[in-house]
Formats: C-alpha cells, sequence, structure tokens
C-alpha cells in the first residue's frame, strides 16, 4: 500500500483603485480548502488498484443582486467582486491495472487499466449563468453547468 495525503488552506485577493470600490476582493483562483487523498494497492506482481480523492472549496463568484431597465436593454446590478462562492468541488477516481504475464524471451508487454472518472458521479458545477424566466421576464434565475459526469475508460498498453 502506497499513497499520500495533501492539504493546503490559502488566502489569495486582489486589490485595484478601479475595482470593487478599490477594496480587497478573493481571486479568481483563490480555494480557500484544497484537499487529495491518493492510494494504491498492489494485489499482485500483476494487479494493482488505485484511487483518488479530491476536494477544493468553491471558487469566488460574482453574482447579480439586481436590474434596471434603460430603454429598451436590461442592466444587470451586481454584488461586491467575487463576494460568494462556487459549490465545493469534490470527486473521486478508481482505476484497476492488470499487467500481462511475464514471459522469459518476450520482448513485448501488454497492460489493460480500467478506470472511472468521478465515480459518485458527482455534479460538480464548472459555471453558473443567470437569465431571464421565460414565463415571468422580470423574473432572474440561475443556472448551473456541469461537466464531467461518470467517465469510464479503458486501454491497453504496450511496453518494449
Amino acid at each position: 500500500m502506497t499513497g499520500w495525503i495533501s492539504y493546503t488552506l490559502s488566502k489569495t485577493e486582489r486589490q485595484f483603485e478601479e475595482i470593487n470600490q478599490g477594496k480587497l476582493f478573493p481571486a479568481n483562483y483563490d480555494r480557500r480548502h484544497d484537499f487529495s487523498l491518493v492510494g494504491q494497492y498492489k494485489f499482485t506482481e500483476r494487479l494493482m488498484v488505485s484511487l483518488n480523492w479530491i476536494f477544493s472549496s468553491g471558487a469566488p463568484i460574482t453574482f447579480p443582486t439586481g436590474r434596471f431597465v434603460y430603454g429598451n436593454v436590461v442592466i444587470p446590478v451586481y454584488t461586491e467582486r467575487n463576494a460568494y462562492r462556487m459549490p465545493d468541488y469534490h470527486r473521486l477516481d478508481l482505476a484497476i491495472r492488470l499487467k500481462g504475464k511475464q514471459t522469459a524471451g518476450k520482448r513485448f508487454r501488454g497492460e489493460w487499466s480500467f478506470s472511472i472518472y468521478n465515480v459518485y458521479n458527482r455534479k460538480n458545477a464548472w459555471m453558473i449563468f443567470f437569465k431571464s424566466n421565460d414565463e415571468y421576464p422580470t423574473i432572474t434565475e440561475a443556472y448551473k453547468l456541469y461537466m464531467f459526469p461518470i467517465v469510464p475508460a479503458v486501454s491497453y498498453h504496450v511496453r518494449f
């Protein structure tokens, strides 16, 4: 059994006179908590299983808090810069590796890999966008765009 655990606590802020009334605000890449757990277990010389679990705090985001109409144009009114956070991100990846039999004098050796990205199908938000409700145009709704549900993969490697 091999593996490692990693945790980072960090805070990244920006400040510009022209943005956010000159006040500090979280940078777009600020992730307060970042945790990783990686493990690998070798059952035999030919069979190995590994896992990778990742957690990170949600990215900073700026939400609209209201809007006004100027002529025929709807103009959003925003909160302070990056005052909110996207939902936390986490996923579990699993992999199984099966090496071919080692045969004396054989120049090539094959290896199968079976893996699953995002095993528990976590819907990690990649983006949040806002649009007016089709039926009630005065109501603005938030929509999350998700990336990568469960993604299985099979590969065959040849070593020589």
